[in-house]
């Protein structure tokens, strides 16, 4: 957790599963400079790089923007240009990179026309692909989940979109609980299998196949 972010000083409050260390990252070549009306390419560049240093593994806790400018190639103050200060643009990175998750977990899946078994197999799917992708780049997830520079005032926010299919598997499965609850649950549920064992002694932990298939059995009631 950090009580400051900002282009160059922040103060830990605990010590963070992120890697915090600051490595020169390689410098971009030199950038073409753009033609008038293509500034918007500066934007891309600097996002691209952001996000290229998150997967690297480089915390959004400690990344400047003096250090994105270096990596696209730019002066340390283009990036102003277009972003106030280091928090707006990690924020639109993290949200856009949201945007892919959320697509990653709901690709393929149908919420009609449901019976229980499918159902209850697109929710394992869900459940698995979570994992997936919260484990392959534990840095970035917890930079999604964990931080306050995600947008939380848009309508549009893709966990509104996940959340409500969560709910619709569930509904058309004999769930045991009222399916908001359960939806509420399976999150918690999966967020936990992502995060803890990097974070806690754990006991009685089994497979995160066991926990996934456990996890929606309490949520969506038992296979038929």
């Amino acid at each position: 957790m950090c009580l400051v972010y900002n282009d160059d000083v922040t103060i830990a409050t605990n010590q963070s599963p992120h890697r915090t260390d600051t490595p020169d990252a390689p410098d971009s070549a030199h950038r073409v400079r753009n033609r008038r009306g293509e500034g918007w390419r500066l934007r891309e560049d600097l996002l691209d790089a952001a996000d290229g240093l998150l997967d690297e593994g480089i915390s959004p806790d400690v990344i400047s923007l003096r250090q994105v400018a270096r990596r696209a190639g730019v002066s340390p103050m283009a990036p102003y240009k277009h972003f106030a200060n280091s928090q707006a643009l990690l924020g639109e990175v993290l949200t856009h990179r949201f945007e892919r998750f959320s697509a990653a977990l709901c690709d393929g899946i149908a919420t009609e026309h449901l019976t229980p078994s499918k159902a209850r197999s697109q929710l394992e799917t869900l459940a698995a692909r979570y994992v997936e992708q919260g484990l392959s780049n534990l840095v970035a997830y917890h930079a999604m989940f964990d931080s306050s520079l995600v947008a939380s005032e848009r309508d549009d926010l893709p966990g509104v979109g996940l959340f409500a299919t969560a709910v619709a598997l569930i509904s058309a499965c004999p769930a045991p609980l009222e399916p908001h609850a359960a939806a509420r649950m399976f999150w918690c549920g999966l967020h936990g299998i992502v995060c803890l064992p990097g974070r806690a002694a754990l006991v009685g932990w089994d497979t995160d196949a066991e926990l996934i298939a456990d996890l929606v059995t309490l949520v969506a009631g038992p296979a038929s």
